[in-house]
């Protein structure tokens, strides 16, 4: 859990990190991008390795995943992110 251990924590229950601290390919923890199809496959492009998951899909696969697994929710602005990783 590395990457939980360098980010910094946010007053809203999770953690923040900067593109600095995320080492490609992910070990260790799974990229979700919460952005929308468009902006995934537009031009800043995506994260190799980064699953399409748009914010509003997020709760209905969020029961799925192993509560051990670190997630690296990405967004453009970290606005969307951080909803989803505060929810």
């Amino acid at each position: 859990m590395a990457l939980y251990e360098t980010a910094r924590p946010n007053p809203a229950g999770y953690r923040d990190v900067t593109h600095a601290d995320v080492k490609l390919p992910a070990q260790g923890y799974r990229l979700v991008d919460v952005r929308e199809p468009h902006e995934y496959t537009g031009e800043l492009g995506h994260i190799a390795g980064a699953v399409l998951m748009p914010m509003n899909s997020v709760p209905a696969h969020a029961g799925q995943w192993n509560k051990d697994e670190e997630i690296l929710f990405i967004c453009k602005s970290g606005g969307r992110s951080g909803n989803v990783a505060a929810a």
